[in-house]
């Protein structure tokens, strides 16, 4: 009973922090967003509302939510204590866990709202810096372990990747707590790493809140033609693939114009982007990959239970990843004035829909 309880508990607590990872960073991005294509942003700025004040309104709304989320789950952790082995003190230091992650959370959205000026960017923008902020404990006790592996002569310390994992991230802070190694010390220094994050997010969309709004500057780039120019780019990155100053060649008689545009035009002019992406993602999972390599019971060998886990982290990365890239399929026409034009062409919505799958 003592190891049902907390493992009920523990599998709560994991799944509220998920849903605390996935949904308050896309609420947190589109704060400002929404103020800027409602065109009140700047009428915030004339009032007497200050910018500090407004970041703190944003914050308190965004974390308000998943604090309900909280209180909808205090029933569940509730039952728990007609059985045994679990303490309020576990139950108040995983609350507080929570909490603290739910404000990491919320000030990444924050920062990347404030210093974007599309909602797409901006979702993207609040999940890296997410990843950057929550991230930088695991990276730092991925390569102290592997400084000191070095030093002792290739043994392996296990508990220095335990220790420093568990006040960075919070996911091994919760299990570090449920099965009984979260010291005190490492508790309170997981807690103030996580506002340390937060500070230093809050700071910087208070940086681009508090700013004058910059005047918006239409980049006119002109085609290149010229093939020697042209080569000379292709051999920087990230143009070695696609240069998207290259001259578009014109559409031909009888083909879809959509599918033209979407398919020639869009997506080969998304490749640079595309390109980043790959590379990023490469990081991410190579440094996952890594950190299941030196945490293997034996040194140097994965478990087959650990390669399961990293095949389904990157179909769950592209499973969420897919919707939020493919959101402004139809959006992105109605923000340039374009939809209206599709509609009076000789194009069927099947046409459109097509051309845009």
């Amino acid at each position: 009973l003592a190891q049902l309880s907390r493992n009920l508990v523990s599998n709560v607590s994991i799944l509220l922090l998920a849903t605390c990872a996935l949904v308050i960073p896309a609420l947190a991005a589109g704060a400002a967003i929404v103020e800027r294509e409602q065109e009140t942003l700047d009428l915030l700025r004339l009032s007497l509302i200050s910018p500090r004040a407004m970041l703190l309104a944003k914050l308190i709304s965004v974390v308000g939510f998943f604090m309900l989320l909280l209180v909808a789950a205090l029933p569940v952790f509730g039952t728990v204590f007609f059985l045994i082995g679990l303490e309020w003190k576990t139950l108040v230091q995983a609350v507080l866990i929570l909490a603290a992650t739910a404000m990491t959370c919320a000030a990444a959205g924050l920062m990347s709202s404030a210093r974007s000026r599309h909602i797409t960017r901006a979702v993207f923008g609040s999940y890296l810096g997410l990843f950057a902020l929550v991230a930088a404990g695991p990276v730092v006790g991925f390569f102290a372990a592997l400084v000191l592996n070095l030093l002792a002569g290739g043994r392996f310390i296990q508990a220095v990747v335990d220790d420093t994992m568990s006040i960075g991230a919070p996911y091994f802070a919760l299990q570090a707590l449920f099965d009984g190694r979260l010291t005190g010390s490492a508790f309170v220094m997981a807690i103030l790493v996580q506002l340390a994050f937060t500070s230093f997010a809050l700071s910087q969309a208070l940086v681009g809140l508090s700013r004058p709004p910059a005047t918006p500057m239409v980049e006119q780039f002109k085609p290149i033609d010229d093939p020697l120019m042209l080569k000379r780019r292709r051999r920087t990155f990230p143009y070695y693939l696609v240069d998207p100053l290259k001259r578009k060649k014109p559409i031909e008689d009888g083909r879809n114009p959509v599918l033209v545009r979407e398919l020639r035009w869009g997506l080969l002019d998304r490749a640079s982007t595309l390109i980043r992406i790959f590379y990023v993602a490469l990081v991410i999972y190579l440094f996952i990959g890594g950190v299941g390599f030196i945490s293997a019971p034996r040194p140097g060998w994965l478990s087959e239970g650990f390669v399961h886990g990293w095949l389904l982290a990157q179909i769950a990365g592209t499973v969420l990843v897919a919707p939020a890239i493919l959101a402004n399929t139809f959006t992105r026409e109605y923000e340039s004035g374009s939809m209206d034009m599709l509609r009076t062409s000789l194009l069927t919505p099947r046409d459109i829909v097509v051309g845009k799958l």
